[in-house]
């Protein structure tokens, strides 16, 4: 497991500048704006980038065909990519709170807000990531990037389309109810994403276990 973990690391690494430039680009236009939760909102779904990257990698170098000539257990091989998405989601839902927090308290804005939409942000990302891998293990990375990008695009307009139809039908949720919403929303957030991510699991292992190369 250890060594799977440290062969991903040294993958990413040779992503790190072009990382560390877009981050520093999406900081420079959130701070010209003013907006802080679009520097965490981007943080977070930068990790969505991150994740493709060390799939996509495996793909290239035809890693699994090598790796199952070893005496590896394939269900090791599906665990340590779940660990490792997990560990990349934990580190850019935090450095997004760190920032957007941050940036917050130096520009005197809301940080309860910014944090708030970090954690928004390390939710839709998860649950991106969740559908995502067991497609990538079905048809492969170049498929699991298009269902990504549809994903992330329709429940934007899911949301945009329920909006507009409460406004046309006069309901609207009262300021007083918001605390309880977004209280029910923050404790339920990492129950669901645990489940899906089971799931999820399980049927990634499912297919990779009868897959052939």
């Amino acid at each position: 497991m250890k060594g799977l973990i440290i062969k991903d690391l040294y993958s990413l690494k040779k992503f790190t500048k072009s990382v560390l430039i877009t981050a520093g680009l999406m900081l420079l236009y959130g701070v010209f704006l003013k907006n802080t939760s679009f520097v965490s909102f981007m943080i977070c779904f930068f990790a969505m980038s991150i994740i493709l990257t060390v799939l996509g990698d495996d793909e290239v170098s035809h890693w699994d065909k090598y790796a199952l000539c070893m005496p590896i257990d394939r269900q090791l091989m599906v665990r340590e990519k779940y660990l490792m998405i997990i560990l990349i989601l934990i580190c850019t839902g935090l450095v997004s709170c760190l920032v957007g927090g941050g940036m917050s308290a130096v520009m005197k804005l809301d940080i309860v807000s910014s944090l708030q939409m970090s954690y928004l942000a390390f939710g839709m990302v998860s649950l991106i990531a969740a559908i995502v891998t067991p497609v990538y293990y079905k048809v492969g990375i170049q498929k699991a990037r298009y269902i990504m990008i549809g994903c992330a695009l329709v429940p934007t307009v899911l949301i945009l389309v329920i909006v507009n139809m409460m406004e046309k039908s006069g309901i609207a949720i009262q300021e007083d109810q918001l605390p309880s919403l977004i209280m029910n929303f923050n404790i339920a957030l990492p129950v669901i994403l645990i489940v899906l991510m089971y799931i999820s699991y399980h049927i990634s292992f499912a297919i990779y276990k009868k897959k052939e190369w």
